[in-house]
């Protein structure tokens, strides 16, 4: 009778342990960054190909790993295409713009990397991790944790 107690005790508090620890995480994951869907990919590669050639850069320091200097974009001159994805920040490149869709936190950050060029295969720099091409010229990146 005593064990019998004692195994439905423990049951209970095991059911109750897993309902505040998804009481706790629900909402982590519940408002995790997703994947922006891209509508129109040749007018944001357009889009993208003129932006990189504003001269309206600003430097910005980035906390990383490596503590590189990129110069970010401010968001008066983004086009629409950008706007719509609501991008955390932008910032150009020689030969592409990356947009980036969260900094990270909990999971890591992620974004798009757009080459007006539509090639079909690039390198990701040092600090993310490729995941596949939306359409010619927009690759999906994550964050190396």
């Amino acid at each position: 009778m005593i064990a019998k107690r004692q195994f439905l005790l423990f049951i209970g508090a095991l059911c109750c342990g897993l309902l505040v620890l998804g009481m706790i995480t629900y909402p982590i994951w519940k408002h995790a960054p997703k994947w922006v869907e891209i509508k129109d990919p040749n007018t944001l590669i357009s889009e993208c190909a003129a932006l990189l050639e504003t001269q309206q850069a600003v430097e910005i320091t980035m906390q990383t790993k490596d503590d590189f200097r990129l110069r970010s974009l401010p968001e008066e001159i983004w086009p629409d295409s950008i706007k719509k994805l609501k991008p955390v920040a932008v910032f150009p490149d020689e030969d592409h713009i990356e947009i980036h869709l969260s900094g990270g936190g909990i999971k890591r950050g992620r974004g798009y990397l757009v080459y007006p060029d539509k090639r079909t295969e690039t390198v990701a720099r040092k600090g993310l991790v490729l995941y596949g091409n939306v359409a010619p010229g927009i690759f999906r990146y994550k964050t190396d944790g």
